[in-house]
């Protein structure tokens, strides 16, 4: 079963087209939307129908929510955004539409959330920044994960996987491109990215897909907007990584021995210093999720809608 992934359009009519015209070179078995098709951008409705239309699953984000019952902890942006939104989705079929939605789903061993299993519309699942941040996730997944291993969420606007042996980020640049991942029997949350606003610093809009079965992969495409006097700066700037972003962040021996092996960017994994491999076995379940050497035959496809950055 391959299974697509879109999440956080935004309404960004330029990017959500762009991003279903790849998806449907890569011929999905079906498209699952994990929530926030709306907000922020300046066509709502127009991204709620061709969601709707396209996706057999379809997820509440918190600014469907917000459009229904109103906004709080909102940014005074976001606030902004979801009023005007609010005010320009007055069809009743369509809130009867948005109100008919659920921000969880159980699916056999995987989940869909918008936010995280602790709060599926509002918490945020976020790499992270502290030691002990990277042990409450590990504690999540190994108490929370109980009857299923993996859960897909959005909300973050940003493309990882977060696993108990580390962190690790899809990019297809660099000195070796790296954008699918062997899950196995690993349990992980897998964020999808931002199809409409990415947060990571690069423009391009992020979907996933999933194939299920003996493979059991994720992998991430990257698809370029449509150029569109309605997209905004950000969206539409390509950035280039920091001086922080190309920094080591994996430890310094685990990094040269996998970099010597030809497997690992920099970019690819932060692994935190705190909770170091200390096993044989360990380093193996992270050596599989990196390599994917049960898939060695994927190569990234560089989507045909890419354009030039405006």
């Amino acid at each position: 079963m391959k299974i697509a992934m879109i999440s956080d359009v935004h309404a960004n009519l330029a990017a959500l087209e762009a991003a279903m015209e790849d998806i449907r070179l890569h011929d999905p078995d079906e498209i699952v939307c994990l929530g926030d098709t709306v907000g922020y951008g300046p066509q709502p409705a127009e991204c709620l129908d061709i969601v709707r239309r396209e996706c057999s699953l379809v997820l509440m984000g918190n600014h469907e929510h917000a459009v229904l019952y109103g906004a709080e902890q909102f940014t005074p942006l976001a606030q902004t955004a979801i009023d005007w939104t609010a005010r320009t989705l007055r069809d009743r079929e369509t809130l009867d539409y948005i109100s008919s939605l659920s921000c969880d789903c159980r699916r056999g061993n995987l989940r869909f959330v918008h936010g995280s299993i602790r709060n599926p519309l509002l918490d945020y699942v976020r790499e992270a920044d502290s030691p002990w941040a990277f042990l409450h996730l590990v504690r999540t997944l190994q108490d929370a994960f109980t009857d299923f291993n993996i859960c897909f969420v959005g909300h973050n606007h940003r493309a990882f996987l977060g696993t108990e042996v580390g962190y690790i980020f899809p990019h297809d640049q660099g000195p070796v491109p790296k954008t699918r991942f062997h899950i196995g029997a690993e349990k992980a949350y897998v964020s999808v990215g931002s199809v409409g606003q990415p947060r990571d610093g690069d423009w391009r809009s992020s979907w996933m897909m999933y194939n299920g079965g003996t493979s059991n992969t994720a992998g991430w495409n990257t698809t370029a907007r449509k150029p569109s006097p309605s997209s905004t700066a950000s969206a539409c700037r390509n950035f280039s990584p920091s001086a922080s972003d190309t920094a080591t962040s994996t430890p310094a021996r685990l990094n040269r021995r996998f970099r010597r092996a030809g497997v690992l960017d920099r970019r690819a994994v932060k692994f935190w210093f705190a909770v170091p491999i200390y096993s044989v076995a360990q380093k193996n379940r992270f050596f599989d999720l990196i390599t994917s050497r049960r898939d060695s035959s994927y190569k990234f496809t560089k989507p045909k809608s890419q354009v030039a950055s405006v």
